[in-house]
């Protein structure tokens, strides 16, 4: 088992928090983005053509563009609820051998590595919030 250390593993999980919020935040607004471009180009067709129909289509592609944004969104979401399900069995192993650990451990040490354990759930809890997972 390589030999992590508690500031590396905070540095780590913080990282991934960060670009997971980064991808997270980046995702939504090119989906906003693309959206409100949609609309802008929509009223200009719509006062370059002047036509009720063509208006009427164009609201259509518009709120076309809106379903498919919500529904990337909700892909992005079930992609993350994949990966932490995927994560879920190697956060238990991880969690039994360092009980295991502890167990042998006398107090000073256990004590520092229920501390970086608390500190990890709590990266974890933000992270988790984060991304909308409880």
């Amino acid at each position: 088992m390589p030999d992590i250390t508690a500031p590396d593993l905070n540095a780590v999980i913080t990282e991934a928090e960060k670009a997971l919020r980064e991808g997270a935040y980046v995702a939504v607004g090119l989906g906003v983005l693309a959206f409100q471009r949609t609309q802008v180009r929509r009223r200009e067709l719509a006062e370059q053509l002047g036509g009720d129909r063509i208006g009427q289509q164009l609201n259509e592609v518009a709120g076309q563009v809106g379903t498919n944004v919500a529904a990337a969104r909700a892909h992005v979401v079930e992609l993350v609820k994949a990966v932490d399900e995927w994560t879920v069995p190697g956060r238990h192993q991880l969690d039994e051998q360092l009980d295991a650990v502890a167990g042998r451990l006398p107090e000073p040490a256990r004590d520092v590595l229920h501390t970086v354990r608390g500190a990890v759930a709590g990266s974890e809890a933000r992270l988790r919030a984060a991304v909308g997972l409880r």
